[in-house]
């Protein structure tokens, strides 16, 4: 009778240790994963994290501060003079020559003409 006890506690015992230690690798298992996950996702960041840098320096460049306020702010340098245009003489397109070897004055006189 104590052998039976002693065999079911032993029973008991190991199936006890091999549930936890199941759980114990699924655990590790899925922390390998989310390791896995994360490094992927640093390294998408860092690639991001480039991106912006470098359109952080072009953004600070004068070039570009310079390009905002022409194109956007309408602003000019000292001498110079903003010219404006409608809409529709923007739209307009001049006639295209496509004859290369005619002479030039000939090509002002079909532009205007």
């Amino acid at each position: 009778m104590k052998n039976k006890i002693l065999g079911t506690f032993f029973l008991i015992f190991g199936l006890f240790l091999i549930i936890n230690s199941g759980k114990s690798i699924i655990y590790l298992w899925n922390a390998g994963k989310r390791v896995d996950e994360s490094q992927s996702k640093l390294k998408e960041l860092q690639k991001e994290n480039l991106v912006l840098k470098n359109k952080l320096n072009e953004v600070k460049s004068t070039d570009y501060v310079e390009k905002i306020a022409r194109n956007d702010l309408n602003l000019s340098k000292d001498g110079e003079k903003v010219v404006i245009l409608p809409e529709e003489i923007q739209k307009i397109k001049p006639p295209e020559i496509a004859k290369k070897d005619i002479p030039n004055w000939q090509k002002w006189y079909q532009l205007f003409f």
